[in-house]
């Protein structure tokens, strides 16, 4: 990973509770803010050190705003706009909530892109960072099970822009909640990049980490064929594998993808057996009416930063557990394997 990648890694672990390594866990468990002033001066030098380009391929992003009925994103459009707006550049819903297509399965998908200005200072810094994070209590109002926070960019980061963080194909499905008005903004791409573009790939190699780390934590969850004991991580192992058409279509065309047309595009790759298993947990889905308990729902708004699979432990309903059986988990391991197999 280059030196920018691991600083908006860092970036979002700062904005997503503060934390950066394990000592802040610790910290974390009896002092929430503590971390975050830890951490300021950190994230502060990282930024200074952050690598643009002079020259480069330019690429317009136009975002239109928000125009949803959604409750949380209105509830967190207007928490940004109050809270943060002159720290912020741009704030977008995407996903199925940037399409208006929510359903019971959806989370809150969202990226904010700060200014420049809000590392004036790690007391500043520190201040954007903690609002964000408390507004992930929107987020997980919306969906408990919700297993992301924010993901973020900055307005240096456009000028070396990360292709494969957040490929900026997602921008044509994401809406504004910060602005009223459509909004323009410049990436920059490196000059190599350009011939790429005009032929209809940008960087094939760029996008295969991802997905080989996607496969082989998928690998890894479903090589025992046993289902996780709460619907935490059922939820969580079922978004990863429905993730894996849009990183295989990625790493196969070296561009990005709307994560909803790649299932189309990846289906052809393969035979009907090896795909099935993919429309079922698709299915499964739609099908999604997991009810928690008003005590466990709390817990998991409340304690976002918490051990999530602790806090459901032992609440996946008998009908998706008999469905998702060792055969139903061997299945979808196959198609894991074949798809890492076709990326080289």
């Amino acid at each position: 990973m280059s030196a920018n990648g691991d600083f908006l890694t860092d970036l979002s672990n700062y904005v997503n509770g503060g934390r950066l390594d394990r000592t802040d866990k610790l910290i974390s468990s009896f002092s929430k803010t503590l971390p975050f002033s830890r951490n300021a001066g950190r994230i502060r030098a990282k930024f200074k050190d952050l690598k643009v380009l002079k020259d480069g391929l330019v690429k317009e992003i136009r975002v239109t705003p928000y125009t949803g009925i959604n409750s949380s994103a209105l509830q967190m459009k207007e928490y940004l706009k109050t809270k943060l707006a002159g720290d912020l550049l741009e704030a977008v819903v995407h996903g199925s909530i940037g399409t208006g297509e929510e359903i019971s399965y959806s989370d809150f998908d969202a990226l904010v892109i700060l200014k420049d200005d809000a590392f004036e200072s790690s007391r500043r810094i520190r201040h954007v960072a903690m609002k964000l994070s408390h507004a992930r209590g929107i987020m997980y109002e919306f969906d408990p099970l919700q297993h992301h926070g924010w993901f973020v960019l900055t307005e240096s980061s456009l000028k070396n822009y990360p292709m494969t963080y957040f490929p900026p194909e997602l921008f044509e499905h994401s809406k504004s909640i910060l602005h009223s008005t459509e909004q323009r903004l410049e990436i920059l791409l490196p000059p190599a990049l350009a011939f790429g573009y005009a032929q209809g790939t940008v960087d094939v190699n760029g996008f295969k980490p991802p997905f080989y780390r996607l496969c082989n934590s998928l690998s890894a969850k479903l090589s025992e064929q046993k289902l996780p004991e709460n619907i935490y991580a059922v939820k969580n192992l079922m978004s990863e594998f429905m993730l894996l058409p849009a990183l295989y279509v990625q790493a196969r065309d070296g561009k990005g993808l709307f994560k909803k047309f790649s299932f189309d595009s990846a289906k052809m790759d393969f035979s009907t057996a090896q795909w099935n298993v993919m429309d079922e947990v698709s299915q499964l889905r739609l099908n999604w009416k997991i009810s928690l308990p008003e005590s466990t729902r709390k817990k998991l708004v409340v304690n976002m930063d918490a051990k999530r699979n602790f806090l459901t432990g032992g609440s996946v309903p008998d009908a998706l557990r008999k469905t998702m059986n060792a055969n139903f988990l061997s299945r979808m391991l196959v198609l894991v394997r074949a798809a890492k197999e076709k990326i080289k």
